[in-house]
């Protein structure tokens, strides 16, 4: 009976690391769909605005400050799954300030 017990106590515990987890409840995971460190770069299209480096005045540099819009919900199931379609409806979502600090 002694033993019987001690099997399945260990066995339960050998098999606890497998049962899922969310990866936002798993300290292993680090990072899902994370790019990996790069240098940090502004495009110009002369010398002359690369010795200037004001990124504004580049072509080839996109500024994403401004207002945007924003959906935050309790949990990731509830999260709106279509929203990178063109035709998603986002006009009832909040706008914020980008950067907001």
């Amino acid at each position: 009976m002694m033993k019987s017990l001690f099997t399945l106590i260990l066995g339960l515990l050998l098999i606890s690391p497998a049962i899922a987890q969310n990866d936002w409840e798993n300290e292993q995971v680090i990072g899902i769909n994370k790019e990996a460190p790069h240098s940090h770069y502004i495009p110009y299209t002369s010398v002359d605005q690369a010795v200037a480096d004001v990124p504004l005045n580049s072509p080839l540099y996109l500024d994403l400050n401004g207002t945007w819009k924003f959906n935050w919900v309790k949990h990731p199931n509830l999260r709106p799954v279509d929203f990178y379609k063109n035709d998603y409806d986002v006009r009832s979502w909040d706008e914020i300030e980008v950067p907001s600090c």
